[in-house]
């Protein structure tokens, strides 16, 4: 499965290697602000550190390791190719029994066709946001980005939407395009 999602053991030790890496930057910064005397400052760094990973907790205790997985890779091959990503799972989904292959398989059209687009953006406006939350009518996966042309979205959510019978949807606001997954139960899909 892992290789399925795109995540071969490559691919893990690279995404661990970045994020030790991250780590140990933010330990050095905690001890720069303690080596010039700034407590109270490298107080406030721990704290939205702290936020950052319990927000990313939430994202590896999902119900899906899969899904988590590919969630992971999906940013991690963004921040590869310098393209700001955030992480959003503000927190745990609620209990079901959710059918997370379609979902995937969405993730992963997205994720072949997503590159080219964001490289027509300018450098600062390239930026995924990418969340799992309850959603208003269940849970879902949503990825978000700034966008010049509607149509090649559209083609995208179009795609999807045969490929993996999900109820895909594409929202276009102030610049930005929203392609949301709903997450099916098992029975529903």
């Amino acid at each position: 499965m892992i290789k399925a999602i795109g995540g071969g053991a490559q691919d893990i030790m690279r995404m661990l290697r970045v994020q030790r890496h991250d780590f140990l930057n933010h330990l050095q910064v905690v001890m720069g602000y303690v080596q010039i005397g700034r407590g109270e400052r490298a107080l406030d760094y721990i704290k939205d550190y702290i936020a950052i990973l319990t927000k990313e907790g939430f994202l590896v205790n999902l119900a899906s390791p899969e899904l988590a997985l590919h969630l992971l890779l999906f940013a991690q091959e963004a921040r590869d190719r310098g393209i700001l990503c955030r992480l959003e799972v503000p927190a745990p989904l609620p209990e079901g029994n959710y059918d997370f292959d379609p979902v995937l398989d969405g993730l992963l059209l997205l994720r072949q066709w997503i590159w080219p687009v964001l490289a027509e953006i300018p450098a600062e406006s390239r930026c995924l946001t990418i969340g799992v939350t309850g959603g208003q009518t269940g849970p879902e996966v949503s990825v978000e980005w700034a966008m010049l042309q509607q149509e090649p979205m559209n083609n995208i959510c179009h795609l999807i939407k045969r490929q993996t019978e999900l109820a895909a949807v594409m929202e276009f606001t102030g610049g930005m395009a929203r392609l949301v997954l709903p997450i099916p139960n098992r029975g529903d899909s």
